[in-house]
């Protein structure tokens, strides 16, 4: 039930990462075509942009991030982990990526690895930081998670009443 707020959540963040521009040349119509192709929710041919991406320029954190994105929009949480915390690696200490990765975690039912990343990021996030405010929301469901065994209507009330993080993958 709450996959459609971490759905958009997600989608709405990642539009964001879209943005970003890229340093390399040679992918950069790649990675240019798997972002139109996103936006046209066309998540499976957009997997085939950023992988020719890739194969180019394997460590650049845009690609995996959008990739993360695009497994999301599959339903593939797994794989979308994967590229997160691929993409999180080359860039030890990424709000975003930490963020997110807590986000995936939490939607899959793991709470002490989300709260492990919430806190992981909150160490290095600015107050003044658009993530900040979604750190400390996540923290606090978490936090109300654990002081209770919420039924689906109790999550829905609990993911109300924070408004839960917006999601950037």
């Amino acid at each position: 039930m709450t996959s459609s707020f971490f759905r958009s959540s997600i989608l709405l963040a990642g539009l964001l990462c879209l943005v970003h521009g890229s340093a390399f040349a040679a992918s950069e119509d790649s990675k240019a075509k798997g972002d139109r192709l996103l936006l046209e929710q066309k998540p499976e041919a957009a997997l085939r942009e950023y992988e020719k991406a890739l194969e180019a320029h394997p460590d650049s954190t845009a690609v995996l991030f959008n990739m993360a994105i695009a497994f999301y929009s599959e339903g593939k949480i797994q794989e979308a982990i994967s590229a997160l915390e691929k993409a999180a690696a080359l860039n030890p200490g990424d709000v975003e990526a930490g963020y997110n990765l807590g986000c995936l975690w939490l939607e899959m039912g793991d709470i002490a690895k989300a709260e492990l990343l919430f806190k992981e990021a909150a160490l290095h996030c600015p107050e003044d930081s658009e993530f900040y405010p979604r750190l400390a929301d996540g923290l606090g469901l978490i936090e109300e998670l654990k002081e209770t065994n919420p039924s689906a209507q109790d999550l829905l009330s609990l993911v109300s009443k924070h408004g839960f993080p917006a999601r950037n993958v």
